[in-house]
């Protein structure tokens, strides 16, 4: 049987009510045939004691007259039926007084059947016996003289072949199994009509859903009847309508939604076009900016570099003047080595300013120490960050973690003035006063340099903007370069 089939409700349905009709049938058929055997039965076993009942009357004058002759040609009338097998008359002691059988019968066999009380019987009886060749009823009756019920003359035993009415038996059982297998047949496709009619809305449903599945919101299920599946019916086509509104509103709400989207998409690349225009424009405005102040290096650059050579060589005529005189005046040559270094590290601040307008190239870097480079940027700032500060209340520490570290390549003046503006940075953001830490550390791929402070920090828009020129939160103190 399909599995699929078995496990739908139309196998369901045709299995149950089908085996039931089934069932009903067969018992109705078994029933049948135990009526009909018990009714052919009835019949023979009826039948045997009328014959028995009749030789009875018939034969009990002549015995009584000793007419064993006559007796004998009445048993074999009896015996000239073709269901009579054997009839035997005996005499009260049980001695065979005359007896008459069918040639398929062997008396022997019969006699040896009434074996001790079985032979005088007190009333009618019958009992089966087997023989080789038959299944027969032996039926017997007591004879009494004529008038009388207590002087016993004798028993009669008639033995009918029970052949006939056990073929009538037969005959109503197959008729019982044809009857049964017509019907249950007939159950079985009246069962699978019914159904088939009985679910042909569900299977009408089943397919207006696989439309509905597939985007047909127009299919609806057609009503035969206002029943519970037409009811079913009803409901499955409101809800139909009512996927059918929903779907149609999503589609509106998308299409305005889509639109919506295009609007947005227009806006951003307006937005996006404006903000590229501004960018331009403060590019185009930066680089003016960049050509003034280049403008105006070049026109400062040479008087500035004068002033600037003039203090780095009356420095260096000082400390010859030193050595020659007071050679042992360290704190005062350290001094003249930070003014000559200072000196040094503003014409190279001058020449950098010259070259935000001018094509930049690319500088020749030397192998360094940093920590070096760190000590000389603290000692050129600590005016500002000792001596300036405390003047307006605030007192700054510089706190210096310097382990050795390998030499990097690197253009010492610029570290050194990104170490500088750094500090002074620091010092600003630290109004009260506070400490900055400058530490430096080995890596596998170089040399790391952190400084940090106890400043109020930046915000994250502000380092957004750190690295633009001109960019500045100091107002007119600071240039942003």
């Amino acid at each position: 049987m399909n599995i699929k089939f078995a496990n739908s409700l139309r196998g369901r349905f045709i299995i149950f009510i089908g085996g039931l009709s089934v069932l009903t049938t067969l018992l109705l058929a078994s029933f049948h045939f135990f009526q009909v055997r018990s009714a052919l039965l009835g019949q023979l076993e009826k039948r045997g004691f009328s014959v028995a009942e009749q030789l009875v009357q018939a034969a009990a004058p002549d015995i009584e007259d000793e007419n064993l002759s006559h007796i004998e040609d009445y048993l074999w009338d009896i015996c000239a039926d073709p269901e009579v097998r054997f009839v035997i008359l005996q005499d009260a002691r049980g001695q065979v007084l005359a007896d008459c059988s069918h040639p398929s019968v062997d008396l022997a066999l019969i006699r040896s059947h009434f074996v001790s009380g079985a032979w005088r019987p007190d009333a009618a009886h019958f009992f089966p016996i087997k023989t080789p060749n038959d299944a027969l009823f032996s039926f017997s009756a007591p004879v009494y003289a004529s008038g009388e019920a207590t002087t016993r003359l004798g028993t009669i035993r008639v033995g009918i072949t029970t052949q006939p009415t056990l073929a009538s038996i037969d005959r109503a059982f197959w008729v019982g199994i044809g009857t049964w297998v017509i019907l249950g047949s007939i159950g079985f496709l009246g069962v699978g009509f019914i159904t088939r009619l009985a679910l042909a809305p569900l299977d009408r449903m089943v397919g207006v859903a696989r439309s509905i599945s597939k985007g047909d919101m127009s299919q609806r299920v057609a009503i035969d009847a206002l029943d519970e599946i037409g009811s079913l019916g009803v409901a499955f086509n409101e809800m139909s309508a009512s996927l059918a509104s929903s779907r149609d509103a999503l589609d509106a709400r998308n299409r305005e939604l889509e639109q919506v989207a295009r609007d947005r998409e227009r806006s951003l690349a307006e937005l996006k076009e404006a903000q590229d225009r501004l960018a331009h424009s403060e590019g185009t405005r930066h680089a003016e900016k960049l050509r003034s102040v280049g403008q105006m290096a070049s026109g400062v650059a040479h008087d500035f570099n004068n002033v600037l050579a003039a203090i780095t060589g009356r420095t260096q005529l000082l400390k010859l003047k030193l050595e020659r005189e007071s050679p042992g005046d360290q704190p005062l040559k350290d001094s003249l080595n930070v003014i000559e270094r200072a000196a040094l590290d503003g014409a190279e601040t001058v020449r950098r300013i010259q070259e935000f307008s001018r094509e930049q190239h690319e500088k020749a870097m030397t192998r360094a120490d940093l920590n070096h480079i760190v000590r000389e940027a603290v000692e050129i700032t600590r005016p500002r960050w000792r001596s300036q500060a405390e003047q307006h209340g605030a007192r700054v520490e510089v706190e210096c973690k310097l382990p050795r570290v390998p030499q990097i390549a690197c253009v010492p003046s610029e570290i050194r003035e990104i170490l500088t503006n750094l500090i002074f940075n620091s010092v600003d953001a630290m109004d009260s006063g506070g400490t900055i830490a400058i530490s430096t550390e080995s890596l596998d791929d170089g040399v790391q340099l952190i400084l940090a402070d106890t400043g109020s920090g930046m915000s994250d828009d502000v380092k957004e903007h750190i690295f633009e020129p001109f960019f500045t939160t100091k107002g007119l103190k600071g240039n942003g370069l």
